[in-house]
């Protein structure tokens, strides 16, 4: 079973570190690249994210979501 990243996901990613950007053939095009594995991502066009069917969603980038989520629970309580 595939997963699958949202745009927003993808860009909390590459503010954590995790992934990085770099500019693609076409200017409006950027590139994500899993910065541990160098493993292709997918891509942001237009404010869409198309990421690639052969990418695989490493377990530490799983983790950090559980972090994340679990983070951002926390926040929401203390209100």
């Amino acid at each position: 079973m595939a997963q699958w990243l949202s745009i927003n996901q993808a860009k909390q990613l590459v503010k954590q570190g995790l992934y990085r950007l770099e500019t693609g053939s076409n200017s409006d095009a950027q590139q994500i690249y899993d910065k541990q594995s160098g493993n292709y991502v997918g891509h942001i066009k237009n404010g869409q994210y198309y990421q690639s069917p052969n990418y695989q969603i490493p377990q530490y980038i799983i983790q950090k979501f559980e972090v994340f989520d679990r983070n951002a629970w926390d926040k929401r309580r203390d209100w």
